[in-house]
């Protein structure tokens, strides 16, 4: 006599342990995608091409003025801002002034880029993260691994009589 199947047949571990992995991945990219879709929702229902508040400042807009006459000089680049100085802002803005003609939606694209970026970089580590806690050896690697191989084994305690 033959025994009951049931369905759907049952999973190996390994094929449960290869979609959870799957699924677990799957929610770690949605996770590091969500802070890129609020820039892009608000860069294309609220983007203006006009300069905003502090961009209007000498010390900020100097810089494309200048790179507009063709005095621009590396001291409008250092010149203070409030009470610092923002290097990589200006020459970011130089460079993509001389790309948009101080297009605002290029800033703000620029800036959603680098929040794709940064979300990527997060995905990266993540699963990094989770490479790391899982008790299975990542592909290719043997099972003893070099990472495991270093942690102390436990020795039996002893008592000596005394």
């Amino acid at each position: 006599m033959e025994s009951p199947q049931t369905y759907p047949p049952a999973e190996s571990p390994a094929a449960s342990k290869i979609w959870t992995h799957r699924l677990l991945l799957l929610l770690l990219l949605i996770l590091a995608a969500l802070p890129a879709f609020l820039p892009i929702s608000l860069i294309s229902h609220d983007g203006v091409n006009m300069p905003f508040y502090d961009q209007w400042d000498p010390d900020i807009a100097n810089v494309i003025i200048h790179a507009h006459q063709g005095k621009l000089t590396l001291w409008d680049f250092f010149v203070q801002h409030n009470e610092h100085r923002i290097l990589v802002p200006k020459i970011v803005y130089a460079i993509l002034d001389s790309f948009t003609g101080w297009n605002q939606f290029g800033e703000m694209t620029a800036t959603f880029v680098i929040v794709c970026l940064t979300s990527l970089g997060i995905l990266i580590l993540c699963r990094g993260a989770a490479a790391l806690d899982s008790p299975d050896p990542p592909p290719g690697a043997s099972a003893e691994s070099p990472r495991a191989s270093s942690r102390p084994h436990a020795q039996p305690v002893t008592k000596s009589a005394a």
